[in-house]
């Protein structure tokens, strides 16, 4: 791939594409600050640099990872990429769902010059080509598709910027529009499989306050279970963060990790004071093991790892000059981890494969 290029972090450079990093202490890392013990790190650290901007991964196994991007779904078959251009200037991506590989769904919304500018669009990608799926919405209202959950290709489930829920069932839309104030953020589970919706906005006063409301579908329909809201004042411990563990709904408070159960967030682990840093994502629904990036310093991330018994630091991307990261998704594939996150300040993504070290 031609933007891709192999090198060492210890000759990093800005121009630089791929950072291998290895730890290579055999003794713990210590904190001045903080008197816990980590074990050195567990995983070697491949990252993939892209200026094609990176918004989502869907991994299937190690040999079948599809990242979505602006400009094309790039797949990784644990070696190399491979480049699937939409070649279609108009198209602006944001969200992708699929059931299997070759039965990819990507939403966004139309950026051409045309009438059609601002309408939500949707691609289905088939294994070799793209196809257009028209989104019948006899409105023309103007919105994005923000997320997508796809089940069987009868059972296409969409959230828009504008609080709508659509059915897609093989060439048919069914539209259920909760809140325009809302956008529907993601679908996922609970323990026992039922599904939700998660939907959120964000209102600027003199405060500024988080909401979010989540719906469970039953028989196509969507009730609605529960209505959070608090002040935000920056990365407060206290405030949830609902996010999706492969697809169960989840979340942090107090810097512990929580799950959507019986209609309430309830903990399961106990992260703090371990790991200080305001969490944002989780990699495994088990509490067993799991990868775990946390913010530290000026928008520095590290990423920790537990397996059951003790935590290990894997990387501190701050060291390796590298600030400003959001990180959208972590995830354990058979036992490989891969993750994506983006770099705001220069506009680049970054794509991260850990591999188990051999002792």
């Amino acid at each position: 791939m031609k933007n891709i290029i192999s090198f060492q972090v210890c000759i990093f450079t800005a121009l630089c594409s791929v950072f291998i990093v290895s730890c290579s202490e055999d003794s713990p890392v210590t904190s001045n600050e903080d008197p816990y013990q980590f074990d050195s790190a567990r995983y070697d650290w491949t990252l993939y640099s892209n200026s094609n901007w990176l918004l989502d991964f869907n991994a299937f196994d190690t040999s079948n990872i599809f990242l979505l991007g602006t400009g094309n779904l790039l797949k990784y078959d644990g070696v190399n990429f491979t480049e699937n251009y939409y070649n279609d200037q108009s198209f602006d991506p944001l969200s992708m769902g699929s059931y299997d590989k070759d039965n990819i769904y990507i939403g966004g919304n139309d950026r051409s010059v045309s009438v059609n500018n601002g309408k939500p669009r949707l691609k289905k990608w088939n294994g070799s080509t793209f196809n257009e799926i028209t989104i019948n919405d006899s409105t023309n209202r103007l919105y994005q598709i923000f997320c997508i959950e796809a089940i069987n290709e009868n059972e296409i489930w969409m959230g828009s910027t504008k609080g709508d829920l659509i059915h897609y069932d093989n060439g048919n839309f069914e539209f259920l529009r909760i809140d325009s104030t809302f956008f529907i953020r993601m679908f996922g589970t609970d323990e026992t499989g039922n599904s939700y919706a998660v939907a959120t906005k964000t209102v600027f006063d003199s405060l500024t306050f988080n909401f979010f409301n989540i719906y469970k579908k039953e028989n196509n329909q969507w009730k609605w279970t529960l209505e959070y809201s608090d002040v935000y004042t920056g990365y407060d411990l206290n405030e949830i963060s609902p996010s999706r563990i492969k697809t169960e709904i989840s979340g942090f408070r107090n810097n512990n990790i929580v799950k959507y159960r019986n209609n309430t967030f309830q903990e399961i682990f106990q992260v703090r004071p371990i790991v200080p840093y305001p969490l944002t994502q989780l990699s495994d629904t088990s509490t067993n093991y799991f990868l775990l990036p946390g913010i530290s310093g000026d928008r520095g991330f590290e990423f920790f790892h537990w397996n059951g018994t003790k935590w290990s630091r894997e990387i501190d991307l701050s060291q390796m000059g590298i600030y400003s990261q959001i990180i959208s998704k972590v995830e354990n594939v058979d036992g490989k981890y891969f993750t994506l996150f983006q770099n705001g300040s220069n506009g680049m993504s970054m794509f991260g494969v850990g591999v188990i070290k051999n002792k």
